[in-house]
């Protein structure tokens, strides 16, 4: 494949026309498990259970905050800060603004319970009985081409955050909890996909489309630098080179 990718340890800066990469149409190139990597065998999939490279990046503006960063900054494992404060090691997609990440080595794959976590930098507010959210679309794929959404439907009032959208639960694993496992839906925080729940039973590609507008119904949260949902990291819950 020549599209562009972005990998961990890019060029020191990222040029302009990589902000906006096209999705390639990488389809399996055989029978079973066989596909085509989406990071071009450049990822970590067969050593750790994050996202390995940014398969393409359509942010909307204004947004900008850690663009400068990409792709290390949504790479690795979450940054959070906890509860009561969002982290600020993300990467910001504006209202409407997409973002695909590639799994390499096995991917996601389908076990017991969740198999995906997204990072987001939720927070509570006020008595901590409410969270400022700015949720996002998550939807799966095995080939690149054809995605499943799990279902993400904001009510346009700014109410309670939706089930089935990323970007509703702080983030508890990060550089303040280390002993936290990032991979595990019981203590890690954010939000937690199971591939079942799609008829999938493993993805290589994670599409997030922001749904903030939705949300609040208006453009409250839209404008500025981090306008939109605020992409920390994904996380593959199972897999066994990695689990070894």
């Amino acid at each position: 494949m020549s599209s562009p990718r972005l990998h961990r340890s890019p060029p020191p800066r990222l040029a302009a026309a990589l902000l906006a990469v096209a999705l390639p149409a990488c389809a399996p190139d055989g029978g079973g498990d066989a596909f085509t990597d989406p990071c071009d065998g450049d990822g970590d999939g067969a050593r750790d259970p994050f996202a390995d490279c940014v398969v393409a990046f359509d942010p909307a503006e204004p947004a900008g905050f850690g663009h400068d960063a990409l792709p290390d900054i949504v790479l690795g494992p979450p940054q959070g800060a906890g509860p009561d404060a969002g982290g600020t090691d993300v990467a910001s997609l504006g209202c409407g603004g997409t973002i695909v990440l590639g799994f390499s080595g096995e991917g996601i794959v389908d076990g017991p319970g969740p198999d995906l976590l997204v990072f987001e930098n939720p927070f509570r507010v006020g008595d901590g009985s409410a969270t400022f959210a700015e949720p996002g679309e998550v939807a799966a794929s095995e080939d690149g081409e054809t995605f499943v959404a799990w279902p993400c439907d904001p009510t346009g009032d700014g109410g309670p955050p939706p089930p089935g959208c990323a970007g509703i639960t702080p983030v508890l694993a990060g550089p303040n909890a280390p002993d936290v496992d990032p991979t595990n839906p019981d203590e890690a925080g954010g939000d937690a996909f199971d591939l079942a729940d799609l008829g999938l039973s493993r993805a290589h590609y994670i599409r997030i489309t922001d749904r903030t507008r939705a949300y609040y119904g208006d453009d409250t949260w839209c404008g500025g630098a981090a306008g939109g949902f605020d992409l920390d990291a994904a996380a593959a819950v199972h897999g066994t080179s990695w689990n070894d």
